[in-house]
């Protein structure tokens, strides 16, 4: 008798994956990739179904259908049913990728001495692939950048740089509204790029009042405070961690012959008895972080300014509220204290490409207020207007 040989049943995969049906080999359906795919470290492409069509008139009608499929790619490292697929951002064309290698090339290096150019030149961009609002503030800082080295290419990159940064600030102020542990590094980044754009914008841009950009920024800068004052620890021990400190260390006392101007700027204030006792405060209050602030900066330009730049505009984010409507007045007293801030920048940080100019265009307007006369800034009887002569010197 001849021996019958059973097949072996099995249950038919209608639903499995392409390259399982191409094989003729079973699918487990396991998305995003199935069983064998995942062994074999390939791409896992599934069919999506037809739409149901209402009758064979419309079927007829209609154009033949398109086999539409979804692709999920998993790196072979990380394969795994449940790993999170990040698309890159959709905003990264090519005349933006330009401006990524900008940024990695030349406006990184900028940022910070020697050995500290890593974080703005690996560690910021990586961030900012998670954070797209922080990305676009890269590239917003690297197309001004890039403007004030190619003028003939201004036009476009100011348009480039303006749509990033617009972008940006949208979920930088919402982030700033609602702190979170998970943004606090990458919302202090951006607030870091945003002091080198809004002062890189004036070498393309002059400003016409660089007193009241000036406190625009400071403004910006104690913004960011309470985000900073809230997660201190966590961003002092992220990639951000050197440039707080590199912000926060200072000496614990300043020579008293470090500055002698400083000093008599501060004696005509204690000695001006018409002056409001709060305001008087506020303004030597300015005066003493002032000194305090550029006592630690030991040379004139080059890397030395880059790894203190963030310290010295350390000094406009802890200006007190009153100081700061002095400023925005245009009060004698208050811009006086604002003089000596431009005499000492201008021996620290025009070395660096988004400071240049700020000093000259600072005294400039200080010292055209004290010299209206009537139509100026009143000085009152402090002697400020003799002060303010030798601030050029």
């Amino acid at each position: 008798m001849v021996r019958q040989i059973e097949r072996r049943t099995h249950t038919k995969s209608r639903k499995g994956c392409l390259q399982c049906k191409k094989r003729h080999v079973k699918c487990n359906e396991s998305r995003p990739q199935c069983g064998r795919c995942e062994r074999l470290e390939i791409d896992c492409t599934w069919p999506v179904k037809k739409p149901v069509q209402a009758s064979k008139e419309e079927d007829a009608a209609s154009c033949p259908p398109v086999k539409e499929v979804v692709t999920t790619t998993v790196s072979p490292s990380r394969s795994s049913a449940n790993t999170a697929i990040t698309a890159p951002p959709d905003f990264l064309d090519v005349e933006n990728l330009k401006l990524l290698h900008y940024w990695y090339l030349n406006t990184s290096l900028t940022c910070a001495q020697a050995g500290q150019q890593h974080i703005w030149q690996t560690s910021v961009p990586e961030l900012g692939f998670r954070h797209h609002f922080l990305l676009r503030g890269l590239l917003a800082t690297a197309a001004i950048h890039k403007a004030t080295i190619h003028p003939d290419e201004a036009e476009e990159l100011l348009l480039q740089s303006s749509r990033h940064m617009d972008i940006a600030l949208a979920t930088f102020r919402d982030h700033l509204s609602r702190p979170d542990p998970a943004t606090c590094i990458p919302v202090f980044a951006l607030a870091c790029l945003l002091v080198m754009h809004r002062l890189g914008l004036a070498q393309v841009q002059t400003p016409t009042d660089p007193i009241e950009e000036l406190c625009i920024l400071a403004r910006l800068s104690r913004g960011i405070k309470p985000t900073v004052s809230i997660y201190w620890d966590r961003i002092l021990s992220s990639e951000m961690g050197p440039v707080v400190r590199g912000v926060t260390e200072r000496k614990s006392a300043a020579a008293e012959s470090s500055f002698p101007e400083v000093h008599h700027l501060a004696d005509l204030i204690n000695e001006n008895t018409s002056l409001d006792e709060t305001y008087k405060k506020n303004c030597l209050s300015a005066l003493e972080d002032l000194h305090s602030t550029f006592a630690t900066i030991p040379g004139p330009t080059g890397d030395v300014a880059q790894a203190f730049i963030g310290r010295i505009f350390s000094w406009t984010a802890n200006l007190s509220d009153g100081f700061l409507e002095g400023l925005e007045g245009k009060e004698g007293v208050a811009i006086a204290v604002l003089g000596e801030f431009a005499r000492l920048l201008r021996g620290t940080g025009e070395g660096v490409w988004y400071m240049r100019g700020w000093a000259g265009w600072i005294l400039g307007e200080v010292e055209r207020g004290f010299g209206e006369g009537e139509g100026g800034w009143e000085v009152g009887e402090g002697g400020y207007s003799m002060q303010l002569r030798r601030l050029r010197c």
